[in-house]
């Protein structure tokens, strides 16, 4: 699948297991978990379901809304499957067993 450098990508799902394959996976190709302190040419952010700051959710989101460089979201399906978090990707992952 060819993906355009500024596309934006969402992954959700409900098991873990998954996630921390597909973030092992995605840091052998040079992707970096994102910090406050770490920024990188390809980054992905890793949802936090247990933040409880509103305002911290609400700058994460925003930077991967405006910041080329953080092409992945990724995190628990039910915080992340909100409208706007869905209108902000140009595709989106759904990683669950039935």
């Amino acid at each position: 699948m060819e993906i355009d450098e500024t596309a934006k990508i969402l992954v959700v799902g409900h098991d873990n297991v998954f996630q921390t394959t597909l973030q092992e996976r995605l840091q052998s190709h040079g992707f970096k978990r994102l910090t406050d302190f770490h920024t990188s040419a390809k980054a992905m952010i890793c949802f936090d379901s247990t933040i409880d700051d509103r305002e911290a959710k609400e700058k994460m989101l925003t930077r991967f809304a405006t910041q080329h460089s953080i092409p992945i979201l990724m995190g628990p399906m039910v915080p992340l499957s909100e409208g706007k978090n869905l209108q902000m990707c140009n595709y989106l992952f759904i990683l669950d067993c039935p």
